[in-house]
């Protein structure tokens, strides 16, 4: 069995062990075929399962890849199990190597946190000194060779954990030392806690050997998440006074825009009614002069454009905002990396060197892992030596940037209950298909660096969690990949697994109920004009089923008819029936 030596969310690397095989003289027939290294790119629509070996060749491979409804991107075939990684649209990259060392492996942040600081350290000095921005969300996606294996919704939820607004542009966010080592420590709980809990997750979900999750087991992910696709989220009582604050900063500022546009709009009605009597004037004195056959230049357009410019301008100043942040939820991270003093803005003793980062932000002259002294600003001792985030913020001269939180005493809360003695509502934004926000903060769109619109009501409770799950959508976590199995019921409890859509080991009648009960939990229900009285769950159940069937996949597909319907009569129209045979009978008597 392979070995994985690196793996992230969207790769793994995996050593085959032949250099063990050749040393105990194994004859090598595949060495030309098999590296002893593979690096496997999921990239974004892959993922891995196992399957017996007895099941794979008598269930999966017996049905076509557009009938089970996904591609077979590479399949390794062991003695008794397949390891098969599995594409819905087969973007999927292997690559063969005789060391692992010429794969590129981005640092990881637990593991590796010194190298991860001065790569971060180093990027960022880059970024800065770059044209380049975007806003934070997209960046630090697209930054994986620091932030490896960050998503769409993944990047939502360091940005919660960072108290960071995810509508800041990127160069906000990183030149700003308590912003970046919060980004940092949020980052690294959001590693610290995910690995160890993937098996309580899975292991339920396996299913005669296959991952196969029922909807209960699909809905335990929504426990995991932050501010995902959640309708509210159970905060401390300091972090809903914080949100709270934002808000109201808010509704203080677009009440003073809405305001100053209503004041310079009535302005401007002014200067155009004084600007329309100006040029009647001038059109007068020109038909008088015209008549008196004198040259008169009157010119009151130029005048009357500039006094309407003049009055029309609103500048009002973006409010100051806080961040909320709740310092307990990256307490273990704080700790680690030791980045306080740039969290809390805190100074450091002078005999201690800096790390990367604050050494980074120290010579661009910015001020604020050791990160605490970053996140909140603390005192550090000078016989203390800069971590590489701290020297990179000393190198650039930004220590001393605010730090946009409020003063927390205590800093850390010691009663985990008091994390979740209040809660607070989501909010969500899109702007496109790639581009979805949810966020704790309600802010104007036009806050953020690029389009964003905001969700109504209606449609922020359609991208809920939980009811994508009810209504069979896809949703997002470990356990909504393509590939996966299906539990069927049979009887009295007992339930076999269906491998993929079309599995020759279920009867067909039980393929088409559970096809009836999706497409009724999709909202394709019966027609109340009677056109459709079985419901169009009916017909295309049938007509899927057809499609997927085997042994008729290139016949003509026919939908099946339900028989006609034998209606039953009332007991009125019984006995009038019964009175008419008997009448019937006594004639044909006499």
């Amino acid at each position: 069995m392979p070995e994985a030596l690196e793996y992230t969310a969207s790769g793994i690397i995996l050593n085959w062990g032949l250099d063990a095989a050749r040393s105990a003289g194994a004859d090598l027939t595949l060495e030309h075929l098999i590296r002893d290294n593979t690096d496997l790119q999921f990239l974004s629509h892959t993922s891995p399962n196992w399957y017996p070996r007895d099941l794979w060749y008598n269930s999966a491979m017996l049905v076509d890849r557009h009938i089970r409804d996904f591609k077979v991107a590479i399949a390794f075939v062991f003695k008794d199990r397949v390891l098969a990684f599995l594409s819905a649209d087969s973007l999927f990259q292997p690559i063969w190597t005789y060391a692992s060392e010429a794969f590129h492996i981005p640092p990881n942040v637990i593991s590796q946190p010194t190298l991860f600081l001065r790569n971060l350290a180093d990027w960022i000095a880059e970024f800065l000194a770059s044209t380049k921005g975007g806003i934070i969300f997209e960046v630090i996606r697209e930054a994986q060779q620091i932030f490896s294996g960050i998503g769409a919704y993944t990047s939502q939820e360091v940005l919660f954990l960072a108290g960071i607004p995810p509508y800041l542009p990127a160069r906000e966010v990183f030149s700003c030392p308590s912003r970046t080592a919060r980004l940092v420590a949020a980052f690294y709980m959001f590693l610290l806690n995910g690995e160890p809990r993937l098996p309580d997750l899975l292991h339920p979900a396996m299913f005669e050997g296959v991952l196969a999750p029922t909807d209960e087991h699909r809905q335990q992910y929504a426990y995991w998440l932050y501010v995902w696709a959640k309708s509210e989220v159970q905060v401390s009582r300091r972090f809903k006074e914080a949100v709270s604050d934002y808000h109201t900063r808010v509704k203080v500022y677009i009440a003073e825009v809405e305001a100053a546009e209503a004041e310079a709009a009535a302005r401007l009605k002014r200067v155009e009614e004084v600007a329309e009597a100006k040029a009647k004037a001038a059109d007068a004195a020109k038909a008088r002069a015209v008549e008196r056959g004198e040259d008169v230049d009157v010119d009151v357009e130029a005048d009357a454009e500039s006094e309407v410019e003049s009055e029309v301008d609103v500048d009002i100043p973006l409010p100051v905002l806080l961040d909320p942040f709740e310092p307990t939820l990256v307490r273990a991270a704080l700790d680690a990396l030791d980045l306080e003093h740039l969290v809390f803005g805190l100074e450091r003793s002078d005999d201690v060197d800096d790390d990367p980062l604050t050494a980074m932000f120290r010579a661009e002259a910015l001020d604020a892992l050791d990160l605490e002294h970053l996140v909140f600003g603390l005192e550090r001792s000078d016989d203390v030596d800069d971590d590489p985030l701290t020297a990179m913020f000393r190198a650039e001269d930004l220590l001393c940037e605010p730090t946009h939180l409020t003063y927390y005493d205590p800093i850390f809360l010691l009663d985990a209950n008091a994390l979740k003695a209040a809660t607070v509502l989501t909010f969500a934004y899109t702007g496109g298909p790639s581009r979805k926000v949810w966020t704790v903060l309600d802010f104007p769109p036009s806050f953020a660096c690029i389009l964003l619109d905001k969700l109504d009501e209606v449609a922020r409770r359609s991208e809920l969690f939980l009811n994508r799950i009810r209504t069979r959508n896809v949703a997002i976590g470990p356990l909504e990949y393509c590939g996966n199995g299906h539990r069927v019921h049979i009887s009295n409890g007992m339930y076999r697994l269906g491998v993929c859509r079309g599995d020759p080991r279920i009867e067909r009648a039980r393929e088409e109920r559970i096809e009836r009960g999706v497409l009724r939990r999709t909202g394709t229900k019966r027609s109340k004009d009677g056109k459709n009285p079985f419901g169009a769950g009916y017909e295309l159940a049938a007509k899927n089923r057809a499609e997927t069937s085997v042994e008729k996949e290139n016949e003509r597909v026919e939908v099946l008819e339900r028989p006609e319907k034998k209606r039953r009569v009332s007991a009125n129209q019984s006995i009038l029936l019964q009175k008419e045979v008997l009448v019937t009978t006594y004639r044909r008597r006499t």
